[in-house]
């Protein structure tokens, strides 16, 4: 049988989580906006001083690191606050350190693979971006390697790709209508929509009887 969601439903879902913990999720955004604008800042700050070069370099790759673990805790943070099971932690956004390697393993053969996908006339570059899309919240979530994880997400996506890719225009059209209010109207849009996609996640995984993988930690712990 062929897997279903509700992009409706989707887009509500989001929308009472982004309600009940607006001003969490607000606080969240502002301490991302922040950790993205300050190597801008300090470039801007530095430019004049050629011998600021190496240092400036070393902070903007400390802050790639960062804002890659922070991608992961905000991902952690929506499908906690999606399952109901997770305190609002501010302290949750910097708790991605274990997936970290994965997620740039992960990272990397979805952009290698999507970029082939448009070489080879654009849509197959659609096709295999929405069929993997998932490999992030299944490296997360169920603690799974990034090439298990792609695999996983086309086996979730199958079936559902059409849908998928009509919710992908939904929420573009989401997201340019929050930027026409002055881009103010982001702070409302790209929640709603990435909990949208929490929700059809914690769907197709669950439709597709998605496993969890025991941590590296767990395995070691029961070693012991």
């Amino acid at each position: 049988m062929e897997k279903k969601f509700s992009i409706e439903e989707a887009i509500s879902a989001g929308w009472e989580i982004l309600k009940n913990n607006f001003w969490f999720i607000l606080g969240l955004q502002m301490i991302v906006f922040a950790l993205n604008l300050f190597p801008e800042l300090a470039d801007f700050v530095f430019e004049d001083f050629s011998s600021m070069e190496i240092p400036l370099l070393m902070i903007g790759v400390g802050f790639f690191i960062l804002q890659i673990i922070v991608n992961i805790g905000m991902i952690k943070i929506f499908l906690g606050l999606h399952d109901k099971k997770q305190e609002r932690n501010v302290g949750d956004l910097f708790s991605g350190v274990d997936h970290f390697l994965d997620y740039i393993i992960g990272g990397i053969v979805y952009v290698v693979i999507v970029a082939v996908g448009f070489i080879l006339l654009i849509v197959p570059g659609i096709i295999w971006s929405i069929k993997y899309q998932f490999f992030a919240y299944l490296i997360i979530d169920k603690n799974m390697g990034p090439l298990e994880a792609l695999k996983e997400s086309a086996r979730m996506t199958k079936g559902q790709k059409m849908n998928l890719f009509i919710f992908s225009l939904v929420a573009i059209l989401l997201n340019l209508a929050g930027l026409l209010f002055v881009g103010i109207g982001l702070l409302v849009t790209v929640p709603l929509t990435s909990l949208a996609v929490v929700y059809i996640f914690r769907k197709l995984s669950a439709e597709a009887n998605v496993p969890v993988q025991a941590a590296p930690g767990v395995i070691q712990s029961q070693v012991n």
